[in-house]
């Protein structure tokens, strides 16, 4: 058995997945949310070393001596970080921050996904269990951010539309072959959720140049030098 390499354990292939993502057509989405983990931000990391350094007096004052001041290194918070970091602006973090997402149906049931980094794939599991992920972000220190999909700052009006629409379709998207990156055994990236008004969203797994990780993404942005498969369910 392939070793995952992921947070989320529970997480399944989508093809090892069909009979529960089948349970997901014909029903109306209520909410879609991104659990955005935040990690440890400069600031955070300056503090430990400004403590280490109290340990260490000749060298302390050799970098004071150099005009240093932990001042000079900002007071952004980690979403400001991370923004940075990406690229992004903030309306484009509900797509593009690490984290798991959440999709609830109006039965009240709950899917979770999240991606595999050694299978280059995307996973799924029912039950949305909010309480692991408070422990997983005490255990490692990261700041959770919940992003709603109609977040009014952190998110862009495409994906609220999408809310209150029926599921028609589910696609998995599979990619055979891409000219840049690693293709390995099972690379089934993506898992596409089609409305019957015919707007769809895509849950990927570096399923762009622009977009690496897991992600949030329409049809336009899939990378058109990717050979893929696209396996209805």
């Amino acid at each position: 058995m392939t070793q995952k390499k992921t947070l989320f354990p529970q997480g399944k292939l989508p093809t090892d997945s069909i009979t529960l993502l089948r349970e997901m057509k014909g029903k109306v989405i209520s909410s879609i949310t991104k659990y955005a983990l935040l990690q440890e931000s400069h600031d955070s990391f300056m503090s430990s070393f400004e403590s280490l350094l109290n340990n260490m007096p000749e060298l302390k004052e050799k970098i004071e001596e150099s005009g240093y001041s932990k001042k000079d290194e900002g007071e952004q918070n980690r979403i400001e970080i991370f923004k940075k970091r990406a690229r992004i602006s903030d309306e484009q973090m509900f797509a593009q921050a690490w984290g798991p997402v959440n999709i609830v149906l109006e039965d009240g049931s709950s899917y979770g996904f999240e991606q595999d980094r050694k299978a280059i794939s995307v996973v799924v599991w029912k039950g949305f269990d909010h309480k692991y992920i408070q422990r997983l972000c005490e255990e490692r220190n990261y700041e959770l951010l919940e992003i709603d999909c109609c977040n009014s700052k952190y998110s862009e009006r495409i994906w609220c539309d999408i809310v209150t629409e029926k599921i028609e379709r589910v696609t998995i998207l599979k990619v055979l072959d891409a000219p840049v990156g690693k293709v390995g055994p099972l690379n089934e990236r993506g898992l596409m959720f089609s409305t019957e008004s015919g707007r769809s969203i895509i849950l990927s797994c570096s399923l762009s140049a622009n977009m690496s990780g897991f992600s949030i993404m329409g049809r336009q942005e899939v990378d058109s030098t990717f050979e893929i498969e696209y396996i209805d369910i």
